[in-house]
């Protein structure tokens, strides 16, 4: 497995929503590879970052907050119109 698109679904006004925020922004913030793509939204290469799929879940499970996650074999192929998230993941670092 190359990545995965892990979704986190944050119930109204639940306050481990923060809780889960606060770790995971603490933890994933000086990993090179993962992308937070939205608010509740993170892309994990498990080249770069194999140890982040598992905060994230981890974090999930004790906060309660419910999530699903979208494996990919191989390295996302983003449109040339579009714009690629890695690249300005990196020049923020």
């Amino acid at each position: 497995m190359h990545s995965a698109l892990f979704i986190a679904h944050p119930q109204d006004d639940d306050p481990n929503w923060d809780a889960f925020l606060e770790f995971v922004d603490a933890r994933l913030a000086p990993s090179k590879g993962v992308t937070r793509l939205a608010a509740n939204v993170w892309l994990v290469n498990f080249h770069h970052s194999p140890e982040a799929f598992g905060w994230l879940l981890a974090s999930a499970n004790h906060q309660k907050v419910s999530y699903g996650f979208l494996q990919f074999e191989h390295p996302p192929q983003w449109l040339p119109v579009g714009f690629d998230p890695t690249s300005f993941q990196d020049k923020a670092a």
